[in-house]
């Protein structure tokens, strides 16, 4: 009789268990469903997909958070916030919610509400303070409103927490350019293309990182130069204080610098190669500098350039900052020397940044 029992038991038990997996693997597939139709960019059914699964089971966080994704790609706001809400109370530590706070937050963004984005991005950061994502995206909200402040050490967070993030360094090149801070906008721009040197904005970064750096001087006549002298500025401050990322004395240098590149034989050079041939004098000149400077730029930036000029990796450098160029040459060199690009590679992941 126990054994009729325990036997009747055991089935009871495998039944529950095949009942519970069909379930979970039903509720999964129609996840993956409403998957497919939100790439398909058919969001009303997407939905429709999702809530089948939460029919399921409604504490199935990743249907919630599916459908506040869909819902947001929908232009439906108000719907994606409520579900980013349910989702929150539903499991509140789990790592998908560092999603659902950008999701809830970019929907207050794009309804003209940037304060309440900006509040959901604290709260999401309190939550999740080593997620650099959420200070990527509160930085990008900061510096749309003119929080410019407040948006630079939101970028600089994201940086210290994911040095390879490529967008964070778009947004300090883009702070920097606003403030007219050309040095610091040469650091921001080359870590970009160092990270990202084929990627769409590339090519456009690369064109702002000529403007300040090998074409900040223009040759207008056989034996004339222009150079553009734009937000270059000499202070009547007290020269005895010591300011932070005060780059001042070497701003003008760097354009009388690429004047002097502007020879016979630098034209005849690649312009990888008058990139490579600039960065060297720059280095020279923050080199002499250095001693005794403060801040970001000084204390982070410059040593990473001065190691890699000790290293003798500038043109490397430089020809991987013009990945996308169409020029021949170039293309030739990157081509050819893929042994110098992993060295510089190798050498850029080892190297051990300093938070300042």
């Amino acid at each position: 009789m126990k054994k009729v029992i325990l036997i009747a038991l055991t089935f009871a038990f495998l039944l529950v268990s095949s009942i519970s997996f069909g379930q979970t693997s039903k509720k999964t597939k129609l996840i993956q469903e409403g998957i497919a139709l939100h790439d398909a960019k058919k969001y009303k059914q997407a939905i429709k997909k999702y809530d089948a699964s939460l029919k399921i089971d409604d504490e199935n966080i990743s249907a919630w958070y599916e459908k506040a994704l869909s819902y947001y790609a929908w232009g439906k706001y108000q719907e994606a916030i409520d579900a980013c809400k349910q989702a929150k109370k539903v499991d509140p530590e789990s790592e998908t919610m560092k999603q659902v706070y950008m999701i809830e937050a970019n929907c207050w963004d794009d309804m003209g509400e940037p304060d309440k984005a900006i509040d959901i991005y604290e709260k999401g950061i309190d939550a999740f303070p080593d997620y650099h994502m959420l200070y990527f995206n509160k930085g990008i909200t900061e510096i749309q409103n003119d929080k410019l402040d407040d948006c630079n050490e939101s970028f600089k967070k994201a940086i210290e927490l994911e040095p390879d993030h490529s967008g964070s360094y778009n947004g300090l090149a883009v702070f920097n350019s606003i403030r007219g801070n050309k040095i610091p906008k040469i650091f921001m721009l080359s870590r970009y293309l160092i990270i990202s040197p084929t990627s769409s904005r590339a090519p456009d970064n690369l064109i702002k990182l000529e403007e300040i750096t090998t074409k900040a001087a223009t040759k207008t006549g056989r034996n004339s130069v222009s150079i553009s002298l734009e937000s270059f500025s000499v202070e009547d401050e007290d020269s005895t204080v010591v300011k932070e990322d005060d780059f001042s004395s070497m701003e003008l240098t760097l354009a009388l610098t690429s004047a002097m590149n502007l020879t016979d034989k630098s034209r005849k050079e690649t312009d990888a190669d008058r990139m490579a041939t600039l960065f060297g004098k720059l280095c020279d000149m923050l080199k002499e500098n250095q001693e005794g400077q403060i801040g970001y730029y000084w204390e982070r930036y410059v040593p990473y350039f001065l190691e890699m000029q000790e290293e003798g990796m500038l043109e490397t450098f430089a020809y991987i900052a013009y990945a996308s160029s169409t020029n021949k040459k170039i293309q030739k060199w990157l081509k050819n020397n893929g042994d110098k690009i992993k060295k510089f590679y190798n050498w850029d992941d080892a190297y051990e940044w300093k938070n300042v």
